[in-house]
This record gives structure tokens, C-alpha cells and sequence, in this order.
């Protein structure tokens, strides 16, 4: 589609500013440019509806944006890259995912994830996924985790061992520990597994 077009266009450092209406995605999209933002254009309410996911490698910044899986898609967001990277989410909303909105893949990395202002709601298992690493080296699957402002309801993970915001095997690292900060974070209606909390 166009938007797959435009973000397989961008270089290093560009903007991709996306106009009002709706945006179909029907296939996975690899977003493998560093450092490129997305963003909504000024007074605009992008709407991407998606039926599968964008496929993070490298550092992206995604703003004002809509993400709606129209409880078909897996997830929104996957790390999936083979380098260390970040993903800041800035005044975006993700919703109707059967399974995670933001989920980083066990044999991956991520230097940090930052979430501002932001609804997550309505999926199937987690809002915030961190799959326990498999990397060598005593690497956390994410460094880093920001989450401020922002609002997570209608997650139901009880049928997925986790929590709905969920970066606990940040922990299994020998001898390191990763830093989290959530300020202003409201939960509601959500639901975990056995003893796994709604973080966990």
C-alpha cells in the first residue's frame, strides 16, 4: 500500500507525515530505516488498519497515529531485527489486537522502549510484551523501559501466562538489571494468569 511504500522510502532521519483517512495494512512491514519518525500531519487523525504487524528493526518514533487491528492481527508492533534498537510511542493509540500491541520477540533486542500519552486497550493478551531472551551475554530483552501519561484497559491475559504490561524476564539476566520508569499510568479491566501481576 502507500504507507509501505512511503516508510520503504524514507532515509535515515526523514518524516513521514501521514494525512487524514484510513490506512489498510494486509501483510507484515519491515521498518528498517534508523531513526525515521511517522507521524500524523498537523490536526490530522490517521487511522492504520491492520491485519498484520510492522516489523521494528532500528530506531522509530511513531506520533499521533491510530493502530487498529480490527481484532484480526497478531500484534502491532514486533521487534523482530537483529540490531539493538528503540521505538518511541508519542500520543498514539492501539487497540482490537487479538494477542500484544507492543510485543519484542525472544531472540531480539531493545535498547529502550518509550510510551507518552498513549491508549493501549482491548487485546487478547498483553499490552507491553518482553519475551523471556534467549540472547547470550546476559542481554535484557529491553534496557530500557518509559512509560508516562498513558492510559491500558480491556487486556485479558488469562489465558497467556503474563501480566498485561509485562517486561518481568528483563530480570533473567545475570547480574544486570534493567531500568523502568511509569508515571501516570492508569489500568483497568485487566486481567493476569495465576500469580503473575497486571505488571509483571
Amino acid at each position: 500500500g502507500v504507507l509501505t511504500w512511503f516508510i520503504g522510502q524514507a532515509a535515515e532521519g526523514d518524516t513521514v507525515l501521514l494525512a487524514d483517512g484510513e490506512y489498510i495494512q494486509t501483510y507484515s512491514v519491515d521498518v528498517q530505516t534508523p531513526g525515521i519518525v511517522i507521524k500524523a500531519s498537523e490536526g490530522a487523525k490517521p487511522i492504520i488498519k491492520a491485519e498484520s504487524y510492522f516489523k521494528i528493526h532500528k530506531t522509530t518514533i511513531w506520533e499521533g497515529i491510530t493502530f487498529d487491528g480490527l481484532n484480526q492481527g497478531e500484534h502491532a508492533l514486533v521487534f523482530r531485527g537483529t540490531n539493538a534498537k528503540n521505538l518511541i510511542l508519542k500520543d498514539c493509540e492501539i487497540k482490537n489486537y487479538p494477542k500484544c500491541l507492543v510485543y519484542c520477540d525472544a531472540g531480539y533486542h531493545v535498547d529502550s522502549l518509550i510510551i507518552d500519552n498513549c491508549l493501549l486497550h482491548d487485546a487478547g493478551r498483553v499490552a507491553v510484551y518482553v519475551a523471556t531472551s534467549t540472547l547470550e551475554g546476559n542481554i535484557h530483552g529491553c534496557d530500557y523501559f518509559e512509560m508516562t501519561n498513558s492510559t491500558v484497559y480491556n487486556i485479558n491475559s488469562t489465558d497467556y501466562s503474563a501480566g498485561a504490561i509485562d517486561i518481568r524476564s528483563n530480570n533473567n539476566a545475570s547480574g544486570m538489571q534493567n531500568e523502568i520508569l511509569m508515571d501516570h499510568v492508569t489500568l483497568y479491566n485487566c486481567q493476569s494468569t495465576g500469580d503473575y501481576g497486571i505488571i509483571a
